[in-house]
């Protein structure tokens, strides 16, 4: 098992993840998801995309993309028109490699009308990809965060 879990975190450090690593325990997952709020609220495209796999798949709405460059992009379009964005992510619950947060942001457009939404999210590890089945305006990907 020790082995097992140095192979795998090892594997995901080589794809750019940071800790803390599976298996999830409370304390760790709840780490995961605060580290993954505080990247999302520095509204920095080239930070938070390197969060996820080089693969990663996202959907929004209508829209689907792939990649980070492809990430980037979405997100320097999101945050050019969601202005003061801020997000809160809760643990909702966890196994030992998924995480699965309930969260809830907010921005408000140019002419100053604010928005709020709450829709869920799910982590999963790269050797345990999460469906891509996502509702709201951030995305589903498989995260190396």
């Amino acid at each position: 098992m020790r082995i097992e879990r140095e192979a795998r975190e090892e594997r995901t450090r080589d794809e750019g993840a940071r800790p803390p690593f599976p298996p999830f325990d409370e304390e760790s997952a709840k780490e995961k998801v605060k580290k993954a709020q505080d990247a999302w609220n520095t509204r920095g495209p080239e930070k938070v995309s390197l969060a996820y796999t080089e693969d990663s798949a996202w959907r929004n709405r209508d829209e689907f993309f792939q990649g980070r460059e492809e990430i980037r992009a979405f997100l320097e379009r999101k945050w050019a028109r969601e202005l003061d964005y801020r997000l809160r992510k809760n643990l909702w619950c966890f196994t030992d490699n998924r995480i699965a947060v309930r969260f809830e942001y907010e921005s408000h457009d140019a002419d100053g009308q604010w928005w709020r939404s709450h829709p869920y999210d799910r982590i999963a590890t790269p050797s345990h990809s999460a469906a891509a089945s996502y509702l709201g305006a951030e995305a589903l990907a498989t995260v190396a965060s």
